[in-house]
């Protein structure tokens, strides 16, 4: 593959995650709640998993970004970007869609939908491209300046996905409905 498209994709799937596991450290008591609401796990294990999420996500932006790591963080980004798919398809199945994923805590909100399973999966394709870590030429600075905007505009393309996609805010009515429902 090319140096400067591989070097793209390493650092989207870097991005991803490092966001991700930031993100989740910022709200770690809310965490265990979010795994637990997936409902695809007993709830033994919202916990361990909750404790393991941020530092795995943590080891795969770096090893991503490292030629020696590159072939099993590739490896083991896909493999947690398809656990993470198969939960949302679950989830969709099961018509629940209104689930914090956990990983981006903003306004990034969305329904699960189609669309977020195969942004999810087009994310699996990226990792496993990196698979063959065929040791790629040294770039220039000029190549790493393309691949570094290459990145940044893929990471705006994911997060696009998520702004289509975002539940609109709540109406007046919405509300209103809302308020009177408790108070009856």
């Amino acid at each position: 593959m090319n140096g400067v498209l591989s070097e793209s994709l390493a650092l989207l799937i870097a991005l991803v995650f490092a966001i991700a596991a930031i993100t989740k450290s910022m709200a770690w008591s809310e965490l265990p709640g979010v795994v637990q609401n997936f409902r695809v796990l007993p709830n033994a294990l919202a916990l361990p998993v909750a404790l393991v999420l941020p530092p795995l996500e943590i080891a795969i932006a770096v090893g991503i970004l490292l030629k020696s790591t590159r072939s099993l963080a590739a490896a083991s980004a896909a493999l947690l970007f398809a656990i993470f798919a198969a939960a949302l398809a679950i989830n969709l199945y099961r018509g629940h869609r209104q689930i914090d994923c956990g990983c981006f805590r903003s306004g990034l909100k969305q329904p699960i939908s189609v669309a977020v399973i195969l942004r999810n999966m087009i994310l699996v394709v990226c990792a496993l491209l990196l698979l063959p870590n065929d040791e790629a030429p040294t770039l220039s600075p000029l190549a790493w300046a393309i691949a570094s905007g290459g990145a940044a505009t893929l990471f705006l393309c994911y997060l696009s996905i998520g702004l289509i996609f975002q539940a609109p805010p709540a109406s007046y009515e919405d509300n209103f409905r809302a308020d009177r429902r408790i108070l009856d």
